[in-house]
């Protein structure tokens, strides 16, 4: 049966299911293996998480340069079991493509096409090895990806801290912050016109592009940048007290 007639629900089963058999053999090649399947990278994780639960700072842990919101989240490492971090990266993971598929979908593909697009995230083998050896790349990405789904559903407050959220994690991010604002504006910015604002001749004025860039300053991008900025500053700026 061709995988283009599942749903995103079956795809989605399907994925946790690969991801759920790779970490079953993921923990017997570090058992039983000289070369580990485990990311070095899940170790400095958890030993962090160990620092956090024994009440002290997880920058103790010497190479440890993340979030310190990664070394609390994977605290259970330390009291349920060492792979939990993993299951959260695993369901980050899931939640990616569920949103690939969502944001899709909203751009006006068919469900079933969506669902196919967001199988090759879902079923990549390379995709599901990376979160299951302990990579928390995932986590930006559901992170990023619900920001974008959050403004197509105009829920601007909440997509400004999950922004703000996603630059703290790690500073790439950043990259993405005129293509948000720019989308934030749902007429002159998405090939839609202003009706009456404008005429053809005159984008070849400066009267033209004077009005454009200042109708780009609008309260919700204002509100967009003062939000993110002050979530970022202030997680930063805990980090540092740590």
């Amino acid at each position: 049966m061709s995988i283009s007639k599942f749903s995103i629900t079956t795809i989605s089963i399907i994925a946790i299911v690969l991801r759920l058999t790779l970490l079953v053999y993921g923990e017997w090649q570090d058992a039983n293996m000289q070369v580990k399947y485990t990311d070095i990278d899940y170790k400095v994780f958890s030993d962090a998480a160990r620092f956090v639960t024994l009440g002290g700072s997880p920058y103790k842990r010497s190479t440890y340069r993340y979030t310190p919101l990664l070394a609390f989240l994977l605290t259970p490492n330390i009291y349920i079991h060492k792979s939990f971090g993993k299951l959260v990266f695993m369901l980050a993971d899931i939640v990616v493509g569920v949103l690939i598929h969502k944001l899709l979908c909203l751009r006006g593909l068919d469900h079933q096409k969506a669902a196919k697009y967001s199988a090759l995230w879902l079923l990549n083998p390379i995709v599901a090895n990376i979160s299951t050896r302990g990579n928390a790349e995932s986590l930006l990405g559901a992170i990023i990806l619900l920001t974008l789904y959050c403004i197509f559903v105009k829920k601007f407050f909440l997509a400004s801290i999950l922004y703000g959220l996603s630059v703290h994690f790690k500073i790439y991010p950043i990259i993405y912050a005129l293509p948000l604002l720019v989308f934030l504006d749902d007429e002159d910015y998405l090939g839609l016109r202003r009706k009456g604002k404008e005429k053809e001749h005159d984008k070849h004025s400066w009267r033209y592009w004077v009005g454009k860039m200042s109708r780009f300053v609008t309260p919700t991008r204002i509100e967009f940048a003062l939000i993110s900025g002050s979530v970022f500053f202030v997680l930063n700026g805990i980090m540092y007290f740590l």
